[in-house]
């Protein structure tokens, strides 16, 4: 497991419109494969659960590299605090989708698939 300590910044709100709010940090160095992640947040003195995107989101063409995290249980806006992630298992491949549905659709496997792995923690 590795994690990386980054700030939140505002995105496009493109995961709140698809009913998968997340947070943002600029990833473009960060040493790791792109894909998809269960992790841990760390938050101030709180730890949530999460998802995280770690690449370039083909499905919607952006040109930059970010990591982007959906907290399970978390309300609220930290934009410009630091945060920790910590990666504690691949879950799969970053891919192009042929339609937001089958994007949303294969997020709520991820998410259930991170919550099964984190929950065994």
């Amino acid at each position: 497991m590795f994690s990386v300590k980054g700030v939140v910044q505002k995105g496009e709100s493109r995961g709140s419109s698809i009913g998968f709010p997340t947070i943002n940090i600029n990833a473009g160095s960060l040493d790791a494969k792109n894909g998809v992640y269960a992790v841990r947040l760390g938050v101030g003195k709180n730890v949530y659960g999460g998802v995280a995107n770690l690449g370039t989101a083909p499905t919607f063409n952006r040109n930059r590299r970010l990591l982007e995290v959906h907290i399970f249980g978390f309300s609220g806006s930290i934009y410009g605090e630091e945060v920790e992630v910590s990666f504690v298992k691949f879950l799969r491949d970053e891919k192009k989708f042929a339609s937001v549905e089958d994007l949303k659709e294969q997020i709520r496997k991820d998410v259930e698939k991170a919550k099964e792995i984190l929950g065994k923690l």
